[in-house]
């Protein structure tokens, strides 16, 4: 008995070390060093700028950027550029330390990125994300073909990292799937353009008026402080329309927009609007508050019930009463059962909740609601 207590004691203590070696994806923000070249159109002179950047969030999710080819006349500096997530034609770390194979992350920017594409200047930078570690560490030299890393940060989330795209499928599906606090809508002084924000405390998104497609270069924290966190009086738009910004300090050829109405109303005005069942009657910010508090407790209670396993089992090991050894071995049986009773009772409130609303049609959101009128 003594023998089967001592290996399932070493067991436990096996099974922390390895549960605390299990950490979360270094979050990073890679930008590699911006390159250009000239060419001659007739009598114009074009500049092409190129840059890549790679972001890698805690979940370890990578994703690829590159600055969108932009040509521009020496009259607006290369102003408004833009970083466009691709899909890399081809991707390998084969030549850097800075990639976990097991975890299949990054533990730091790699140092060195390639480059170099065609001949032609408009086509100066490939598709490919090849990573390399410095051919000369001290001199921060990259190999041939490759740039090296110029910025690491922290990963900053979409709303956060400056200059976006969004299609308006994509504004529509999350406008349809998000309760927005503001919806901000502008337009220029001949009525010709406009564009639509809509924004709360932690996202935002935007459409144009005729544009399939926006980009907008606007920092959420930005604009939450902008008149108090309410719409800012007025936006910028690039000539074309396709672009956002909330200063004009953005090149030459932007347009200034005014806000025409704010049409986010409180929720105590309407409390039935988006209600569609009852859990939609809890505020956002509180369920995420309980699914925090959720989080630690599927952490703690099986770390708690390892220590007091563990503590049984020694105990047990060197107590000569076999009586002891018994009710130590039963409390740690009440133990497991208790832990895995935490876990699946929301599991079971759930389902009985989707259950009901399934099968008794009398369950709706205005069941949910006293109606006082």
């Amino acid at each position: 008995m003594k023998k089967k207590i001592i290996l399932l004691t070493t067991f436990l203590i096996s099974f922390i070390i390895f549960t605390d070696n299990v950490e979360a994806a270094e979050s990073l923000t890679c930008i590699y060093e911006k390159v250009s070249c000239a060419s001659d159109a007739g009598s114009m002179s074009y500049t092409h700028k190129f840059q890549k950047k790679i972001t890698q969030d805690s979940d370890g999710n990578i994703k690829f950027y590159s600055l969108k080819p932009e040509s521009s006349s020496p009259s607006d500096g290369g102003r408004n550029e833009l970083f466009n997530e691709v899909k890399p034609s081809s991707i390998s770390y084969k030549n850097t330390k800075a990639y976990d194979k097991s975890s299949k992350t990054l533990t730091k920017c790699p140092p060195c990125v390639e480059y170099t594409g065609g001949k032609s200047c408009a086509n100066k930078v490939n598709n490919n994300f090849i990573f390399s570690d410095y051919k000369d560490a001290k001199k921060k030299e990259c190999p041939s073909k490759y740039e090296k890393l110029v910025e690491q940060t922290k990963y900053e989330s979409e709303n956060e990292a400056g200059c976006i795209s969004i299609t308006k499928e994509e504004a529509e599906k999350d406008i349809k799937n998000t309760e927005y606090k503001h919806i901000c809508i502008y337009s220029n002084s001949e009525g010709t353009a406009g564009a639509t924000i809509y924004f709360n405390q932690s996202k935002y998104t935007v459409t144009g008026l005729t544009i399939d497609t926006v980009h907008s270069c606007i920092k959420l924290s930005e604009l939450n402080k902008i008149n108090n966190g309410e719409c800012p009086k007025e936006i910028y738009t690039s000539y074309s329309g396709d672009k956002v910004f909330l200063d004009s300090n953005n090149g030459t050829q932007i347009h200034q927009m005014f806000l025409l109405s704010d049409d986010a109303k409180p929720k105590e005005e309407e409390p039935d609007v988006n209600i569609n069942s009852c859990s939609d009657l809890f505020d956002k910010d509180l369920i995420k508050e309980i699914n925090k508090v959720m989080d630690v407790i599927k952490i703690a209670v099986p770390i708690l019930l390892l220590v007091f396993g563990i503590a049984d089992f020694l105990k047990a090991t060197f107590d000569n009463s076999e009586d002891e050894m018994k009710k130590n071995r039963d409390r740690f049986i009440k133990r497991i059962i208790a832990a895995v009773i935490v876990f699946l009772v929301p599991t079971f409130v759930n389902l009985i909740l989707k259950l009901g609303n399934t099968v008794w049609s009398d369950i709706n959101p205005n069941t949910c609601i006293n109606n006082t009128e």
